[in-house]
């Protein structure tokens, strides 16, 4: 029979009572529009935020205008 101080896994009364939130939860939100941006960045090879391929502009330079 489980006491009060056994730990959950053990029978003990468990100390959290609601569900665990996904890992990431934000991922759960990335949609198309999400992945369309990363495969742009990705065929430009604009990997980086200050530099890269003259000939495509960085996505942040394009937020910031």
């Amino acid at each position: 029979m489980a006491e009060e101080k056994d730990p959950a896994m053990h029978g003990g009364t468990p100390l959290k009572t609601t569900p665990n939130i996904p890992m990431f939860p934000g991922g759960l939100e990335i949609g198309e529009e999400e992945k369309q941006a990363v495969l742009e960045v990705l065929d430009h090879k604009y990997l980086f935020r200050y530099y890269g391929p003259a000939d495509h502009p960085s996505k942040v330079a394009e937020a910031m205008l």
